[in-house]
């Protein structure tokens, strides 16, 4: 039976022959058995990991692989990620298998080395149906592994190079027509010589290069290419994420070359505001290429209970509102992101009186009608993101200050800056603090004729934002 696992065995001893010196046999291999995908596959790898008890190797529960790649961020995609998480876990393999039915049913099994990541060897076991298939997987197929490994008393085997692991095209022969070797009967003659054809014709064209089974390859690229199913879409990267947090509030208002000091400030020294965004990447949904970093973004914030204090001591009413849409485009570098945006946002601070003909302060209302043209980068560090982001608001319309009864005629432009410190959780949650400024800088354009008049005013906002953040699906870009 340990005649089709031979270029699995000999990987596995290119991999565990450093590990087992003589006066080291008894030493436990660390080996982590994925999940294996396809049908029956919870029950086939259920088959593998019996097949290893007994011996000395020691099996690492899948949850372990979990919560390693949710604390470190890892996608488990790439060889870097296989290899950071190996050593994080102390494995020495990894092993991914996938069940396809097709002709009979097939069992490919890709392992890769724990210290590097890289696949360096990959098998195919066949069998006529799901129960002869698990048997053969428990009983052949890791005997011969603890046989290569020189566990349990039996003598073990090491290759001295990759290129040991190229077998002879006979050889192949022999994987390929296991189905002959079931307790079954076989199938009939004809259609077997057929298949076994076109799987030797296959494995030849994959075999021109000198080497069966190419490491560092897709999962997907397997040992006969008539097996080959589409595979299930598996996203790389977020679709998305939703914010909710509270936001605290300074906001100064001032004003410059008023000749005649009429005109009196405006200093709120504290508010709070409920905070809210979301983003959202749809091609990340089905695509892991271009479109998936093309997203749609909206945010807002309403005060709640701010108040100013007036003459006589007098309360009035203030709201401050936020909210603002548009779209952003990511570039993921490495774990990290760098993004562009582009939107319309409306930022509007207001005093009111608070009872019916209370009066009014002299105080003017603004609501800035903007675009917003902005970059900011993510850069993730383990569990820790930093986050800056610096935008250009072109004002459309300043609001009620620019009506006749204060400052007609008024243009404004503005600026913001943020920075940023989350903490990953799990689940793909994330708790964020950040610090931002927004200036409005104001132009009355005053008539030179009329001495009173002011020239501009600088609008500021100094705000800070403590909420949780939930990323969907990949937590990684």
């Amino acid at each position: 039976m340990a005649r089709f696992a031979l270029p699995l065995t000999l990987a596995l001893a290119a991999v565990f022959s450093p590990l087992f010196s003589p006066a080291e046999a008894d030493a436990q291999s660390r080996v982590l058995v994925q999940n294996f995908q396809g049908p029956r596959a919870a029950a086939i790898r259920t088959e593998a990991v019996r097949g290893l008890r007994g011996q000395s190797v020691a099996v690492l529960p899948r949850a372990d692989l979990a919560r390693t790649a949710r604390r470190m961020r890892l996608r488990m995609r790439g060889d870097r990620d296989f290899a950071r998480a190996g050593r994080a876990l102390n494995a020495n393999i990894f092993i991914q298998g996938r069940v396809q039915r097709r002709r009979g049913w097939h069992l490919t099994l890709s392992v890769r080395d724990g210290s590097t990541g890289q696949v360096i060897a990959r098998s195919t076991i066949s069998a006529r149906n799901p129960r002869a298939l698990g048997n053969r997987v428990r009983t052949g197929f890791w005997g011969a592994i603890a046989g290569t490994l020189g566990v349990g008393g039996r003598a073990g085997s090491a290759v001295a190079s990759r290129d040991d692991m190229v077998f002879d095209i006979h050889e192949a022969d022999q994987q390929v027509n296991l189905a002959a070797m079931d307790d079954e009967a076989p199938p009939p003659v004809e259609e077997r010589e057929q298949s076994v054809e076109e799987e030797l014709e296959a494995i030849r064209r994959q075999n021109l290069d000198g080497e069966l089974f190419p490491t560092g390859g897709a999962m997907d690229d397997e040992v006969i290419p008539a097996m080959r199913t589409a595979p299930p879409f598996d996203a790389a990267h977020s679709p998305g994420e939703a914010r909710l947090g509270l936001r605290f509030i300074n906001r100064n208002f001032t004003y410059r070359d008023d000749v005649s000091g009429a005109a009196l400030p405006y200093s709120l020294p504290f508010g709070a505001a409920l905070a809210f965004g979301a983003e959202l990447y749809p091609g990340a949904l089905f695509s892991n290429g271009a479109l998936a970093h093309i997203g749609l973004t909206f945010e807002g914030s309403h005060s709640m209970g701010m108040s100013t204090a007036g003459p006589d001591g007098v309360a009035w009413d203030t709201k401050d509102t936020t909210w603002g849409i548009g779209t952003r485009g990511r570039v993921p570098l490495g774990a990290s992101e760098f993004g562009l945006s582009f939107g319309f946002a409306r930022h509007s601070f207001s005093v009111d009186a608070r009872e019916s003909g209370g009066g009014n302060p002299d105080i003017a209302s603004v609501s800035y009608a903007q675009l917003r043209i902005g970059a900011d980068t993510r850069i993730r560090m383990g569990d820790i993101n930093i986050y800056g982001a610096v935008a250009y608001r072109a004002v459309l319309d300043p609001g009620a200050i620019d009506d006749a009864f204060y400052y007609p005629g008024t243009t404004a432009q503005g600026v913001s800056f943020d920075f940023g410190v989350g903490y990953s959780l799990p689940l793909g949650f994330e708790v964020r603090a950040d610090l931002g400024v927004e200036m409005y800088f104001l132009d009355f354009h005053p008539d030179p004729t009329v001495v009173t008049d002011v020239g501009g005013a600088v609008d500021r906002y100094i705000g800070g934002n403590l909420g949780v953040v939930w990323h969907m699906g990949p937590t990684g870009l």
